[in-house]
């Protein structure tokens, strides 16, 4: 008979297994996937005395200050109601996140390796699904969402699910890695890497290489993985707004070497920039990125509206909606997370540190910071992270 004890890990590995298909075929359903999976494994793990962890006080002291900053800028808001309610829904997600992550933590060597062996039968088993949607023309996924009119349309529905992929790849590649199986680990990014020119994702293709570059340099120097996260924290803050500045002046929205959705971006994020220069310090107020985009405004010479849902970048959209007070804050919890990723052991550090930057690169590219299925895909990749960190007889030595 199953014990108190192993049925949260049993809860923990029936998530991991379903993240990647759950992510791919129902995107929206990451959000319920999450806090089910906290609710249920953390109710189980205290019934059996073994309660989820906290976690560390910095991180949690600049989650709940930025979390506040938020809420408060609902008084000045563009959209008081909706900030409100974001703030609220954020708050939730964010402790469900907590929570899970939390058990995890108290999990014992078998139940991580157990529930690491389910997250990449999960992976593998994506792979293998969209390797087939690709190669047949997408049938599956047209039959069960029958709103998609074509294959292409399909082939862009695949997006998300992409994304997601490349944040689980490096937490699901050191599963095999600290095994020594160096070469299975290898196979898992590479055979992503060979399937997403098949897709229309560039923020994929950018987060997996983005990715790629931080394991094999924090694989070669034990310091030089610190060293990559600090820097693209700052590149991603600070150069975002300088980024929209130039290439606008460049005139990079009319340069035909690039794809149309990224001359677009460029638009949309000098058209952001107008805006935090208009309120640079308090901002416009937590969602107001969504209101602001159906206001009128001046098209652009291309004929494209600048106005998007999203600034497609989360630093412009945290800087245009929370000021510089709220980026700040969420500056430094990054680099809090990135310094708490530093004291973890090797191998978990290296590919923990490969899925913040990838994390990171697709956040400057694609998707609103605050949609719940792409922040809940932040924070259930988050949760797994301690699945790599196992006892000291995986500890590979790196340094």
């Amino acid at each position: 008979m199953t014990t108190q004890p192993d049925r949260h890990a049993t809860v923990v590995a029936a998530f991991t297994a379903a993240l990647i298909p759950v992510s791919i075929v129902a995107s929206r359903g990451i959000v319920v996937l999450l806090v089910a999976a906290a609710l249920g494994a953390a109710a189980v793990a205290w019934r059996a005395r073994r309660p989820p962890r906290a976690p560390g006080r910095a991180v949690a002291a600049l989650i709940v200050a930025l979390l506040v900053w938020a809420t408060t800028t609902a008084l000045w808001s563009v959209t008081p109601v909706g900030s409100l309610a974001l703030a609220a829904r954020l708050a939730a997600l964010v402790a469900a996140g907590l929570l899970l992550h939390g058990v995890v933590e108290t999990l014992n060597d078998a139940a991580r390796a157990r529930a690491g062996r389910w997250l990449v039968g999960g992976f593998v088993a994506g792979l293998a699904f969209v390797a087939a949607e690709v190669a047949l023309g997408f049938p599956i996924f047209m039959a069960i969402k029958p709103e998609l009119s074509s294959a292409a349309e399909a082939q862009v529905r695949f997006n998300r699910g992409a994304t997601a992929m490349v944040m689980v790849c490096w937490v699901a590649a050191a599963v095999p890695w600290r095994a020594g199986r160096r070469w299975a680990a290898l196979a898992l990014p590479a055979g992503l890497g060979l399937l997403l020119p098949f897709l229309s994702s560039l923020s994929a293709g950018l987060g997996l290489l983005a990715g790629a570059a931080t394991a094999a340099l924090a694989l070669t120097h034990r310091r030089a993985g610190r060293a990559v996260l600090i820097a693209a924290v700052l590149a991603a803050f600070i150069g975002s707004p300088i980024a929209a500045k130039t290439f606008y002046a460049w005139d990079w929205q009319d340069a035909r070497w690039l794809p149309l959705s990224a001359e677009h971006r460029v638009e949309i994020w000098h058209k952001t920039l107008q805006r935090i220069e208009e309120r640079p310090i308090l901002g416009w107020g937590l969602d107001s990125a969504r209101v602001i985009s159906r206001m009128p405004t001046e098209i652009e010479p291309s004929g494209r509206s600048p106005a998007g849902l999203h600034p497609h970048n989360a630093p412009l959209q945290i800087l245009e909606e929370l000021g510089l007070v709220g980026w700040s804050l969420a500056l430094a919890l990054l680099i809090a997370v990135a310094l708490r990723i530093e004291r973890l052991p090797a191998p978990s550090r290296v590919f923990a540190q490969a899925t913040f930057v990838s994390a990171l690169a697709m956040s400057c590219t694609a998707y609103g910071i605050w949609q719940g299925r792409w922040l809940g895909l932040f924070l259930a990749v988050g949760a797994l992270v301690p699945l790599a960190a196992l006892g000291p007889w995986f500890d590979i030595a790196l340094d």
